[in-house]
C-alpha cells in the first residue's frame, strides 16, 4: 500500500517545479525527503514480508517432506506395489514444492483486491477516463489467460506422468 504514495509524491514534485511563482525550496526538499523515506520503509517492509513468507513456506515444506518420508517407510509390501518409488519421490520433489509456493503466495488473495482498488483510484486521478480502456483490456485478456493456464496445467500433468515413469525406470535399473 505504501508503494502507491511514491507516484503521488512524484506528481507533487513535478507540480512544484512547474509552478511559475518562486515557491519555497523547503517544500521541494520536504517532498524529496518524503520520497526517500517512503522508499526506505517500502524496502524494509518488503524484506520482512519475504523473510516471513519464505520461513512459513520452508516450514510447511519440511513438515510435508517429513510426513511423506515417514509414511513411505511404513508402507507394507502390498502398498509398495501400488505406489512406486517414483511416485513417492515425485510427491516429495514436486507436489511439496507446489504447496510451499502456495503458502508463500496465499497473502495475494487478500492484498490483490486492495492494491487493485488503490491502483485504479490512482490511475483515474492521473489519467481520467483513459483508465477505463485499461480495465476493458484487462477484462478481455482474463479469459485468454484462463485458456492458456488450463493448457499449461494439462501439459504439466502429462509431464508429471512422464517423470513418474522415468523415475520408476531409473529406480528399477538401480535396484
Amino acid at each position: 500500500i505504501i508503494s502507491f504514495l511514491q507516484p503521488q509524491l512524484l506528481r507533487l514534485l513535478i507540480k512544484y517545479f512547474a509552478r511559475d511563482d518562486d515557491p519555497p525550496i523547503v517544500i521541494g526538499f520536504g517532498i524529496s525527503i518524503c520520497m526517500f523515506l517512503i522508499t526506505l520503509c517500502e524496502a524494509a517492509f518488503y524484506n520482512q514480508y519475504v523473510i516471513k513468507t519464505v520461513q512459513a513456506g520452508l516450514g510447511v515444506k519440511a513438515s510435508l517432506m517429513s510426513l511423506i518420508y515417514t509414511k513411505a517407510m511404513k508402507l507394507s509390501p502390498e502398498a509398495k506395489l501400488e505406489r512406486t518409488t517414483g511416485d513417492i519421490i515425485n510427491h516429495m520433489a514436486v507436489d511439496v514444492v507446489r504447496i510451499e509456493d502456495t503458502v508463500q503466495y496465499v497473502q495475494t488473495l487478500f492484498s490483490a483486491p486492495t492494491r487493485l482498488v488503490l491502483c485504479l483510484y490512482s490511475l483515474y486521478s492521473l489519467l481520467g477516463n483513459a483508465t477505463w480502456a485499461g480495465i476493458v483490456t484487462m477484462c478481455i485478456m482474463m479469459p485468454i489467460n484462463t485458456v492458456l493456464v488450463k493448457s499449461l496445467r494439462k501439459n504439466h500433468k502429462k509431464q508429471m506422468k512422464l517423470k513418474d515413469a522415468r523415475t520408476q525406470m531409473v529406480a528399477e535399473i538401480l535396484s
